[in-house]
């Protein structure tokens, strides 16, 4: 556009479309938060590439320095539509940043990384912010209650585009329009109550827009953790959190033991191998767990994931990988073939084969896999009723 306006463009040409504004507001989810960061014991956490953190304490490659913008400065989706358990924007909507695509001196501003700005945003709710979210030019903040004060854990974005006198586009959640919104996820939570005001700075970056967050971080005292571990980009937090799929191996290996004590599967069950990049066994070492034979089972752990290995590494009871496959004494082998989206990986299972090859008689978790396939309907339903209004006008 700066290139455009400067060296192609007369100076009476006009630009369509002519300006925009960026929109904000805090946003309640749990969604957002189970897909952007997963609390391990009381010592750290692991943050999504797209997770603004103001707390954490550079201590190694892979730690968050709270002085670094995140590698990505948002996450999108339908926040009207896309988030399972449902949300809530709790604060009124703050247009925070405009654009005028006919201002050259204000796009050589973007364009030099100089670009700052405040917002300031206040919570007309109790709760927990978890994330900024924009729409049409808003920015939200995602709550979660917590009895008489919302947790801020993120915050939403979206935009209102100004195409040409007069004629105006929103993409906020309630419009149901094609564009998602953005969200800026952030830990820690921030609790606030109604009234409260909170403070952000709006920055650009490579032509990006990122935000900072500029309230005190929470007390020490929080229980929250201090170290922040950040996450590859495919990094599957969301079936991190997915209560679901750790219940699917808490049942399975009970089940097995149970089987081996009664004599119906040959050996036993005291050496599992966690292959899952999931943290199934940090999560089910909890003692907060107690599950039956909880305290008979060893693990180890295989993963060319860093942060899987960063967070097993001091497990007292956990014997290496590498050794463990040498003397062939895993007796169960616990994977999950598949990413984040859920498509099958076909690298993953080749090299669970391999596994599997080496410790022959090992039980796999899970022992089958079943694909269906159906035929769906693409064309959702307001997509078709604005296509029928544009047809009859």
């Amino acid at each position: 556009m700066l290139d455009a306006r400067e060296r192609l463009l007369s100076p009476a040409a006009r630009v369509v479309p002519q300006h925009a504004t960026a929109i904000f507001s805090l946003l309640e989810s749990v969604d957002v938060a189970e897909e952007n960061w997963h609390e391990v014991g009381d010592g750290y956490a692991i943050v999504s590439q797209s997770c603004n953190t103001g707390t954490g304490r550079s201590c190694g490659d892979y730690f968050v320095d709270e002085d670094h913008l995140p590698p990505s400065p948002y996450t999108c989706l339908f926040v009207g539509h896309q988030l399972p358990s449902g949300h809530r924007l709790l604060s009124s909507e703050v247009e925070a940043l405009g654009v005028d695509f006919e201002n050259v001196a204000q796009l050589k501003l973007f364009h030099s990384d100089q670009f700052r700005s405040q917002v300031v945003l206040e919570a007309v709710e109790d709760g927990v912010v978890s994330a900024l979210v924009s729409v049409g030019g808003v920015v939200n903040l995602i709550f979660k209650t917590d009895i008489n004060k919302l947790l801020i854990m993120s915050q939403v974005q979206w935009f209102r585009l100004g195409v040409f006198d007069g004629v105006e586009l929103c993409t906020a959640p309630k419009e149901e329009t094609c564009w998602q919104q953005s969200v800026f996820p952030l830990y820690p939570p921030i609790t606030v109550a109604k009234g409260d005001r909170l403070k952000f700075e709006l920055l650009v970056r490579d032509e990006k827009l990122f935000i900072r967050n500029l309230n005190p971080p929470p007390p020490n005292n929080d229980g929250r953790p201090r170290q922040l571990l950040r996450a590859p980009p495919d990094f599957d937090l969301l079936g991190i959190n997915d209560r679901q799929i750790l219940d699917f191996y808490l049942n399975s290996i009970v089940g097995a033991l149970e089987r081996a004590e009664r004599g119906r599967r040959k050996g036993g069950l005291a050496s599992l191998l966690d292959c899952t990049d999931l943290l199934v066994a940090e999560r089910l070492r909890d003692p907060e767990m107690e599950w039956p034979g909880q305290n008979r089972v060893d693990w180890e752990v295989a993963s060319s994931r860093a942060v899987v290995r960063y967070v097993n590494h001091e497990a007292s009871n956990m014997r290496s990988a590498p050794t463990a496959l040498a003397k062939g004494c895993c007796d169960a082998i616990l994977h999950w073939p598949f990413n984040q989206r859920g498509l099958l990986m076909d690298d993953y299972l080749a090299s669970i084969l391999e596994v599997r090859l080496r410790v022959p008689n090992a039980l796999l978790i899970p022992s089958s896999i079943t694909l269906t396939a159906c035929l769906i309907r693409l064309v959702v339903d307001w997509v078709e009723r604005k296509w029928s209004d544009i047809s009859k006008n």
